[in-house]
């Protein structure tokens, strides 16, 4: 007799936190004017540009930033190519392998979106900018923009991480499935793998006799194989998130609803260029309004994961799982926002945003509703018309004062006290530490009633919540990066004092360890001739928070970008005035001047 299967939905709240595109790869071809690829190859002299840049960067042996930018932020090029891509460029968000446009059925570049890119802004808007960028390179020559390859997938809380009968529970079309321990690698993410690298991962994934042992959970369900036109893959997104250190995907998960503790487990189907040809899906904006059908196609036809407790020979017969009815409600919404935001997780990110990046402005505001309140205690006259205005106004006191000023004179020493209070306390707040001014503002949040936040937030935090969720994924990547430098830094600073000689690390507190290791550092940047002013700079061009350009106009500026001759200039113009002024200490009188 069967033993009777575990529950599969297990006992958190069930419910979608994310759903949208994790990967896009997208082809461009030179077109025709009526917008049709006509394989024309790339023209001449963008590819001596092109060449002249990997040039700079073979003779670095490094990439090298070129004069051109994705979203504000500088392009690199690498000093080789890779397969049929003659060059490499890349920025944080976008890599793009160009070639001559001869191969590949005139394929002349192939883009690849970042994934935290695709999140933040979405892949029809970071498509477009793309296409613009490419247009304006060739002179507004006319291009064509094909899918090469899509992954959809939605995020759900609530999903049974226990024993399951996988093998009988899901009905696919596909031959190939498997269980194993360990979440999906970064290359499976990104996509388009040749059929070597595809067939090379397969190897790698060897097939689990036993889905789960008392020590061994399962952690990646494989649907078809790296190479099939489409495949599906069911895994623990929480634990892959923290070998990642992609934790920004967090304040996407609470915004919808996240408890902030339970396992998130992601459904994803990767669906590559014959797929999408075989339902005559090829233009790149085309494959994005068609997401809906895909995942309904995907979740209803090609996989399924059905109620076993209903008795029925035929398994196909039986109806989706309610886990799996959840996942296909996910993507049924053609705007790709099918998951309703939770309002109270929605209020508590935009404060965490406010906190953050603005904690002496909302601190500010915080006073201005205590003044507000102080003012109406003062019994300061005022019409009501006046004060409908209060409510519509983003900022409180400057209006509220306006009016208390030209009522009354009681009214205008009694207000003038109070701003000058609240002006005083606003100075001290900008000799207070960044970090010392979020807590101050998260205390004085936390002290307002929740009618009173909700109106302060809504009137600080006005704008779409794609925006501020792209704000908190930028930040929660550049804390994580700063996190992972300083415990790198503190264990080679340790290393450092370890390996010093006994008399500079007799006793290595904190302080005298930074002295050594500031030492080290300085003599090696003089070995290297480096300046650490523009290393600092390098770096903030390698995360794209500066461009190329801004990197110039700095080493201009302090003098380090100067041509041979402008040196001599400069030393010329040194020795005039020091034997001008050598003349005036022999000679103070002047006069051995001629007149």
């Amino acid at each position: 007799m069967t033993a009777p299967l575990r529950p599969f939905i297990g006992p958190i709240e069930l419910r979608p936190v994310n759903f949208g595109v994790d990967t896009f790869l997208v082809n461009f071809k030179l077109a025709a004017d009526d917008g049709k690829p006509n394989g024309d190859p790339l023209p001449e002299l963008l590819a001596e540009t092109l060449n002249t840049w990997q040039a700079l960067a073979r003779k670095e042996q490094k990439p090298m930033p070129i004069e051109k930018e994705y979203r504000g932020k500088t392009l690199s090029i690498r000093p080789h190519g890779s397969g049929v891509w003659s060059w490499l460029l890349f920025n944080e968000d976008v890599a793009l392998s160009l070639s001559y446009g001869s191969m590949n059925g005139g394929v002349f570049c192939q883009a690849r979106f970042a994934s935290h890119l695709l999140w933040s802004i979405g892949p029809d808007r970071a498509y477009r900018t793309l296409r613009e960028m490419l247009v304006s390179w060739l002179d507004n020559h006319p291009i064509y923009a094909q899918a090469s390859e899509i992954h959809i997938c939605t995020d759900l809380q609530g999903w049974y991480d226990g024993p399951l009968d996988w093998e009988t529970a899901f009905v696919s079309r596909v031959v190939n499935m498997r269980a194993r321990p360990e979440e999906p690698t970064e290359k499976e993410q990104e996509g388009g793998l040749s059929p070597k690298e595809a067939h090379k991962l397969d190897e790698a994934c060897p097939v689990l006799p036993v889905v789960t042992t008392a020590h061994r959970r399962i952690a990646t369900l494989d649907f078809g194989s790296h190479g099939s036109d489409i495949m599906g893959q069911i895994y623990n997104k929480s634990q892959e998130i923290k070998q990642s250190k992609k934790l920004w995907f967090e304040p996407i998960w609470q915004a919808n609803g996240w408890d902030g503790s339970s396992t998130i487990w992601r459904e994803e189907f990767r669906i590559r260029r014959k797929f999408l040809a075989a339902f005559d899906l090829n233009e790149a904006s085309e494959v994005l309004a068609s997401i809906p059908l895909l995942w309904r196609y995907a979740t209803e036809e090609w996989l399924r994961h059905v109620d076993l407790s209903i008795p029925d020979t035929n398994k196909s017969r039986l109806p989706a799982s309610p886990i799996w009815q959840a996942v296909q409600r996910a993507g049924l919404s053609p705007d790709l926002a099918p998951v309703p935001l939770d309002l109270v997780r929605d209020e508590e990110a935009r404060l965490t945003r406010l906190i953050e990046e603005q904690p002496l402005h909302l601190l500010t505001q915080v006073h201005a509703l205590s003044l507000d309140e102080r003012i109406n205690e003062e019994d300061i006259p005022l019409p009501l018309d006046a004060l409908s205005i209060f409510t519509q106004a983003r900022t409180f006191y400057p209006f509220l004062l306006q009016y208390a000023y030209l009522w009354t004179m009681p009214a205008k020493l009694k207000a003038t006290a109070i701003t000058q209070e609240t002006f005083m306390i606003e100075d001290s707040f900008r000799e207070v530490e960044l970090e010392v001014l979020r807590d101050m503002a998260r205390e004085e949040v936390e002290r307002l009633s929740p009618t009173t936040r909700h109106q302060l937030v809504a009137y600080l935090s006005p704008e779409p919540f794609e925006e501020v969720r792209a704000s908190l994924i930028k930040r929660s990547r550049t804390m994580a990066r700063k996190k992972s430098c300083v415990s790198s830094f503190a264990g080679y600073l340790t290393s450092i004092m370890a390996l010093s000689p006994d008399e500079e690390a007799a006793q290595p507190d904190l302080q005298a360890s930074l002295v050594v290791a500031f030492g080290e550092v300085y003599r090696y940047n003089k070995t290297k001739g480096r300046v650490y002013l523009e290393e600092v700079w390098k770096k903030r061009l390698a995360y794209g928070f500066v461009t190329a350009q801004q990197l110039e106009e700095e080493r201009r500026l302090h003098g380090l970008d100067l041509s041979d001759e402008d040196w001599e200039a400069v030393q010329a113009e040194r020795d005039y005035l020091r034997a001008k002024r050598e003349d005036v200490y022999l000679d103070p009188f002047g006069t051995n001047n001629n007149k």
